[in-house]
C-alpha cells in the first residue's frame, strides 16, 4: 500500500511509503491498542483526535468499525514511539519511523 503512488511521487515518498508499509504500520492499530495508549497517557481517544486534528465523528467511526486511516495509524505510530517505548513493547522503535 502507497500514501502517494501518483504522478507527484518522489523517491523521498516511494522510500517513506515502503517504509511504513513494510512495518505494517496501515494494520498496526486497533481500537485495543488505541485505548491501552490512552491509558498510559492519561488522555481519551477524542482527546487523541483533538491533538492530531481528527474530528470527534471520524474517531468515533474508527472506533467502532477499527478501520484506521493510514494518516491516523502513522501518527499514532509516532505518538506511542516517542512518548511510551518503555511501556509498549510492541511498538515500533521511533528511529524505524524517521527517515535517516
Amino acid at each position: 500500500m502507497y500514501i502517494n503512488g501518483d504522478k507527484h511521487a518522489t523517491d523521498a515518498s516511494t522510500i517513506t511509503d515502503n517504509r511504513y508499509n513494510e512495518l505494517g504500520i496501515a494494520t498496526l492499530w486497533t481500537p485495543k491498542r488505541l485505548k491501552r495508549m490512552c491509558g498510559f497517557l492519561n488522555l481519551t481517544p477524542y482527546e487523541i483526535a483533538s491533538y492530531l486534528g481528527v474530528k470527534h465523528a471520524k474517531m468515533s467511526r474508527v472506533l467502532r468499525t477499527g478501520e484506521f486511516p493510514l494518516e491516523l495509524s502513522v501518527s499514532l505510530s509516532h505518538i506511542e514511539s516517542s512518548h511510551l517505548q518503555e511501556n509498549m513493547l510492541d511498538a515500533p522503535p521511533y528511529s524505524e519511523l524517521i527517515l535517516p
